[in-house]
This record gives structure tokens, sequence and C-alpha cells, in this order.
């Protein structure tokens, strides 16, 4: 059944709003990135991304103007009458269909008509209209002066709650007063905002059992595919155990020189990749990929509407791009050990080298430099800009993730206020522009949450066969994902146990799992363990390793093995409490201690964000007590993501961190848009007119109050500190630059170290020269004799360039101009106050001249 061409008067308004909103955003976007270039014009990035952010709003807006009137938007600007509810956010008071979420579509045979429109001829894995809320906004339906009263009680919570995060941030940030006061008074505004909801008593979430959609017969070719698949992918990682570790095993799915350089083999990896695929489609419903697909597109073209909600992702999206890639290049400036290590793995995976997993450095799942690797593929230069652009980019795809999710869990406001909250997130803006792969977590986070409640919703076997794929490539991902593996599981038995509770049944467990619902979630799972097969068979051939990581930070590094459970005891006894309160504290006053992650004294979340996290937290509470099982299992979600930072035992310093609870994020910023989407419909709804522009202009100021802070922390806080902490090796690759415009080559440039000094792996990245080493290091433990190596240069001919700096530079000049009198020495001041340093570069002498004859004049 197809929608209307002209939808209700609401649907009009809002679809006029937001083309002229489109319009007039599109060229103010336009207009702000010609300023930009004016003014800096080394910022290109800004100008581009401006200018294409504005020509997609003009393109989607234009088609529509002409159709339109000013009239459009006068009045209401769509807004339903106060105290009704709109059509597709039925208030909570209006009885809906037995049984049925609101806003859902109706299981298959049951009739009546979901709030998309789609009723009971809806597909089996259909999802309500983008722009339309499945039913569990929370919203409070009391009229006249007590709903006022009510309001009036949520704003003073907010307000107390924004007061004691302030001094909270404070303390944190200056190490002195007391925090136990500014907690009890954030507990005294979530107390009012509790005391609010709980007079208010908005209606409970409407909600229905799984639906049970069986899925498709297995015909004669699926069970070929299935059974060929599951063959291809057992041959090559179980059958052939004995040839992986050798570089002669052709059907092996890895091969080994040894635990370092191990490689997915061409026909093993062909065979598997085959093999996942086969089964994928062997289990999938097509019939229903289908009637996607030809619900997406229609006459051939993909359909794109512009309505009120896309517009505002658009409006996030472009605010969340521009925090991750305003100056770029500038900021984080210079690479680090960690990024020069990265960027020589992204060269052997270009050279030809498929590793499934990078033990160096404790370990290092792989698909961030897939990813890097492709970009380079693509034209782009292998550099650090390169690394932070891929990961900005991840980073940008998981804000309407995050949208989906927060729709999924409390409505469509809930959703756009949660994609805002992480575009403006202090917190995912350092994790993404450190360039590591850390942003993957919350991307593969956010999915696999988002896909896990939808199959519960919809049931259909791909919506399942989505959530093992995703849970799959998540294991390749961010060590930060693991904890999803177990949070998954935990989120579908909560929902059986919910729905037997209901129906009755719970203490019978042979009827908690429909067969349907077993076939699928046997099928999700078969398909996510193919997709990790090579991890699981390097885990089980080096599974000292794969698992480096994790032992060293349960029993410290090198632990001797036969004092892992005694280790373990210990740290269990006297660090794991104390870690999981700095971890549950992390949002709002507990730090990350890394200089490369956050500024010293700050938490996870700013001001406005951890004011209103608390206040989500108290909302999903009521809401539990609402039997609301979505937010529920959220709350036991949330510390399930933190246990890679809480397991940091013999390392309790590193706890709480920012990257080891990355995939926190999606869960925490939609708890942290709870709040403001009960608040901001509500003040319209008690106060009318008036109540909709105090909203507006509130969530405005709190929005700016929000961005204001996260640029402060990262734009001038963290930069300073990052720069301070980071060596100036870029402005050494600058003036190797210069030497080498002048003539001079790689082999006659050197840089004299010193203790914890400059990465000439970074140098020689700047440099377009991976492989080079002019490192000269002597043999001295404190580095004193660095510069002895260059005697054996006197004899050479050719110019040469020596870069000195450190502790031991003035030693290092003279012992150089004792053996090149002609040198000329060239100071070079930092832009980073202590970080000087100089240039000694040796004339080359003529050919057939004597090196040891003078020139008299």
């Amino acid at each position: 059944m197809s929608l209307p061409s002209e939808g209700p008067p609401t649907h009009r308004a809002h679809g006029g709003l937001a083309a002229w909103l489109g319009f007039g955003l599109g060229l103010a976007c336009i207009g702000w990135g010609l300023r930009s270039l004016a003014y800096r014009p080394e910022l290109l990035l800004d100008f581009a991304l401006a200018c294409l952010v504005g020509l997609v709003l003009l393109a989607l807006a234009w088609p529509r103007l002409p159709e339109l009137r000013l009239a459009r938007l006068a009045g209401r600007l769509g807004d339903a009458p106060d105290g009704a509810a709109s059509p597709t956010e039925r208030d909570p008071l209006v009885p809906v269909a037995p049984g049925m979420p609101d806003g859902a579509a109706a299981p298959v045979g049951q009739s009546g008509a979901s709030d998309s429109g789609a009723g009971r001829f809806a597909p089996a894995d259909a999802d309500p209209e983008p722009g339309s809320t499945p039913g569990r906004a929370i919203r409070l339906g009391m009229d006249g002066a007590r709903r006022r009263r009510i309001v009036l009680l949520l704003l003073a919570g907010l307000a107390l709650t924004l007061l004691a995060q302030r001094g909270l941030d404070a303390v944190a940030f200056s190490g002195r007063g007391q925090p136990l006061a500014f907690g009890l008074l954030a507990l005294s505004g979530a107390g009012l905002w509790l005391a609010a909801l709980w007079r208010a008593r908005p209606a409970p979430p409407a909600d229905a059992p799984i639906p049970v959609r069986p899925g498709p017969a297995m015909q004669p070719s699926s069970a070929l595919a299935l059974c060929g698949g599951l063959v291809a992918v057992l041959s090559t990682a179980i059958v052939f155990p004995a040839w992986s570790r050798t570089a002669d095993g052709p059907l092996a799915l890895m091969t080994y020189r040894s635990a370092f350089d191990n490689s997915i083999s061409p026909i093993g990896g062909s065979l598997w990749l085959l093999g996942c695929l086969a089964i994928a489609w062997a289990l999938a419903d097509r019939r229903a990929l289908r009637a996607d697909l030809r619900r997406m597109t229609r006459g051939g073209a993909l359909r794109l509407r512009l309505d009120l909600d896309r517009l505002c992702l658009l409006g996030i999206l472009a605010i969340g791009a521009w925090f991750r890639f305003h100056d770029l290049v500038g900021l984080p400036y210079e690479m680090t050990s960690d990024h020069t290590e990265k960027l020589g793995d992204i060269q052997s995976i270009l050279d030809g080298l498929r590793p499934a997993f990078l033990p160096g450095n404790a370990g290092r799942e792989a698909l961030e430099f897939y990813w890097i690797a492709l970009l380079v593929k693509l034209g782009l230069p292998l550099s650090f800009t390169t690394m932070k652009l891929g990961m900005g980019l991840v980073s940008l795809a998981t804000l309407p993730l995050v949208y989906l999710l927060g729709r999924e869990l409390a409505g469509r406001r809930a959703g756009l206020f949660a994609a805002l909250f992480l575009a403006l997130s202090p917190w995912h803006i350092q994790i993404t522009r450190i360039a590591l792969r850390i942003a993957f977590a919350p991307f593969f986070a956010a999915l696999a949450l988002w896909l896990c409640l939808r199959a519960l919703r919809v049931g259909g076997r791909n919506a399942w066969l989505g959530l093992g794929l995703v849970c799959g490539l998540g294991v390749y991902g961010y060590t930060a994902f693991r904890p999803i593996l177990l949070a998954v599981p935990f989120i579908v038995v909560a929902k059986l146990l919910h729905d037997a509770s209901r129906a009755g049944t719970l203490r019978r467990p042979s009827r908690w799992l429909p067969p349907a619902l077993a076939a699928h979630l046997s099928g999700g799972l078969l398909l996510g363990l193919v997709v990790i097969a090579p991890v699981l068979r390097y885990a089980s051939d080096w599974p000292e390793y794969f698992n480096g990581r994790s032992r060293s930070r349960l029993v410290g590094d090198n632990a001797p093995l036969d004092q892992f459970g005694p280790l373990l005891r210990q740290n269990l006894r006297e660090h794991l409490l104390p870690n999981i309160k700095n971890a549950l504290l992390m949002f709002n006053f507990t730090n990350d201690g890394a200089w490369f992650q956050s500024p010293p004294g700050r938490p996870g979340f700013e001001t406005v964000g951890a004011a209103l996290f608390v206040l989500g937290l108290t909302t999903a509470l009521f809401r539990l007590w609402q039997r609301d099982w979505r937010l529920g299992t959220m709350l036991a979600v949330l510390p399930m993501t933190l246990t890679t930072s809480i397991l940091a035992l013999a390392f309790p310093r590193e706890n709480p961190s920012l990257s080891r609870a990355s995939a926190a994020l999606p869960v925490a910023v939609v708890l942290a848009a709870l709040p403001l989407s009960v608040l901001v419909p509500s003040l319209g709804r008690a106060f009318g007119r008036r109540g909709r522009w105090a909203a507006l202009l509130g969530s405005a100021l709190l929005l700016v109050w929000m961005a204001r802070g996260t640029t402060q922390r990262y734009f001038v806080e963290y930069r300073q500190g990052y720069d301070n902490s980071t060596h100036n090796t870029r402005e050494g690759a600058e003036v190797a630059r210069a030497f080498l415009t002048l003539g001079g080559d790689l082999d006659h440039l050197y840089y004299v170290g010193w203790p914890n000094g400059w990465d000439y792996r970074a140098i020689g990245f700047l440099l377009d020269a991976p492989d080079w080493n002019g490192l000269l290091q002597g043999s001295a433990g404190d580095w004193s004799d660095a510069a002895e190596p260059a005697r054996f240069h006197v004899g050479d001919p050719a110019r040469k360039l020596y870069l000195v700096g450190g502790p031991n530079a003035e030693a290092q000049r003279a012992y150089l101009h004792g053996l090149f009198p002609d040198a000329i020495e060239t100071f070079h001041r930092s832009a980073v106050p202590g970080k000087d340093f100089w240039s000694l570069y040796v004339p080359g002498i003529a050919a057939g001249t004597d090196p040891e004859s003078t020139d008299d004049g």
C-alpha cells in the first residue's frame, strides 16, 4: 500500500518549513565557506565542506520552493493544537490497538494500520517511515495548571543539575573543593526531575511480543549454497590447520612466517569470502530484500524526501563535520610513535600483506589499516592527515546510527538530540581526531544495538543476519567493541523474559523461545562466526599474542604464567571496586589521565551533556519502573561497555579510559537526550506558543553552551596539552625538506638522537620516505655520544645535514663543528616553547677537489 501524495496538514507544513529552512541554511553555508576561505586560505577543507553541505541543501530544497507559499510559514508552523497529538506522535493517553506498539508495523496476518501508513501489508522487515515515532516517546499526558506546575518542576531540576555540574567541573579541573556537596546538589536536581515524572505519570510504553515471522523455506539451491559455504570456510580454517604455519599451504586460511608476519592466503581467503557470501545468500529472505529495494526505489531512482527530521539530521551532520574536520592538518599537529607504527602497518598492507590481526604494540585490530589503505589506493597520500580524514569519516557516519538507535529507544526527537549531542561531544571528537582505530567502537556499537532492537521489533530473518554480520565486523574494529558481544544476547534474553512475564509463561522456559526466532538467532550467530574465522584462527594459533593486551592489563606486563591466578585475585581485591567507581563517574567527574586523549581534569562529557546525562539516568530508571524493557536494558548495557576500562586492574591509573570505554558513547548520549525530548514538547503543551518559543530558545542556549565548552576543551586546552607533550618532528621535517630542495639527498640527511627524542620514522613518513633511517645514536645509554658515528662521514664529499636537539645539543654541536669546521649552523625556534633545535649544514665538495685543500681567496 502506498502513501498518498498529499499528507496531513501537519506534514505539508513541516515540509514547507523544511524546504525554506534548507534553502536558507544552504545559502548560509556557502557564504560561511567563502568567508572562511578569504580569512584563512589554508583551511581549504573547511571551505569545501561548507560548500558541499550548502549545495546538498539547495539541491534538496529547490524543487519544493515553487509550490510553496509564504503563508505556509505563518501561524503554528504545522504544530498540532495545544493538548492534541500530532498524527505521527500519538499521545499516550489515546488508546492503541491491543498488544501493538504505537507506530510499528502490524505482524503478518493482523489487521490495523501503523502510523507510517503501511498497515498489515508492510513487508516483514519494514520500518516505520523515517519521520514517524515507533511509539516510545515519553509524553506527559495531563492538562491545564497541573501540567504547567510539573513543567516548572522539571525546569527546576534541570537548573539545579546544571549548577551542580558546573561545580563538579570546577572541582575536577582545579583539584580543590568539595565534590560531595555538588554531588548532593545534583541528586537534588535529579530528585526534582523524578518527582515531576512521578506526578505526571506518563503512559507506559506500548509494546508487542517479538513477531513470529518464519524464515524462507530452504530450497535445494539454498541448501546447496549453505553446505558449500560451510565446507569452504571449515576446510580453510579447520581442516588444514597443520598447513597454517607454513607459507606453502595453498588452501589454509592463514599463513605465517611468525606471529608478527601473518597473512590471509590468496586461495584460502578467497574460499572464505565465497563461503561467507554463500551462507548469507542461502539464509537470507530474498523476497523481503526485493521488497525493500522496491520500496526504496520508485521509478528506477532512489527516493529522496526532504522533511524536518532529515533536514535536522543534515544540519547535525554539518555541525559534526565541522568539529571533526576543522583545521584537520593542524590539530593534532604532530605524530606520536603510535601513528608511525600504524602508518608502517598500512604500508605493509599496500605491499601485499593481508593480516587478520597485528600483534605488535600489545595487539591491534586490522580494520583501520585496510580502510586507510583503501583511501590511499583511491589517491590520497599515506600520511597522518589521511588517517585523521579516514577516522573522521567513520566518526561522522556514527551520527545517523545514533539517531536510529535513539529513535528506536525513545522516539525520533530523542534520536535527533542524541545525534546532536554526539556531534558536539568532546569525548567523541578527541578519540576521532587522534586517528587511531578507537572510533570504530562507537560506530559498530551503535549499529549493533540498533540492529538488535530493530530485529526484536520486526522479527524478520534479514534483520538477524545483519546483526550477526555487524557483530562479526566489529571484532575487526577495536577492543572496546567486545562487550557488545555480551550485551546483544543480554538484550535478547531480557526481551524474552519480558514477553514471558507479560504472557504469564515465566515459569515455563520451553515456551520462551519461538521456533522461528531460534532459527533466526542461529542464522545470525552462524554468519557472525564465519565472518570472524580469520581472527579465531589467529587467536587459536597465537593466543599469547591475541590476548596479550588484555592479559597485561589484568596482571601486568611480563607476569609469569604460573602467577596469573594469584596476581589476578590480588588485583581484583585491591582495584576492582575503585575502578568501578571511577569508571561510573567518568561521565561527570573523573577523567582520563592520558594527555593524547583528553585535557587534564576533564570528564567524558562537558557541563551540559554531563548534567543531562544525570537526568537521563533518572528518566530511564523511572521508565524501567514502568516496565520499559528497552531503556531498562540500556541501563545494564552501559556498565557492560565500561568493562574494558574497568579491567585495567594492573594499571588503575589507566581507568577511566576514554578509548577503552568508547563503546559506551552511543548509549550515554541517548540517555543524555532523554531529558530534552521530554521537556521540549511539554513546554509547548503547557504554555502554548510562548512555551514552544521558550523551548526553542532554551534548547538553542544549551546547545551553544555545549558547543562553546567543546570548542574550549578541544581547540584550546587539548591543543595546548598535545603540542606540549609531542615532539616537533614536523618542524624538523620542514628543515630536511628544504635541504632536499637545495640538492641534498636522503642518504646524507642525519638526525642526532637524544633520550626520548624524535621518532625518526615520523620524519621518514613526513618526507614520503617510509624506509628512511638516518638516526645517529652512538653506544652510551644516555645518548651522550650520539654524534660520534658522524666521524665516518668526514671523507664523504656530498653535502650533509645534521638535525640536533635535546639535552645534549651543545656537546653534539661542538663535536660536529670539530669534524666539519665549515659547517653552517642554524638555530630553529619552535612554535612550542622549549622545543628549539639546530641544523648543521655541511657544504659539498666539488668533484676533483682535494678535501684537505683550502681556498685562500
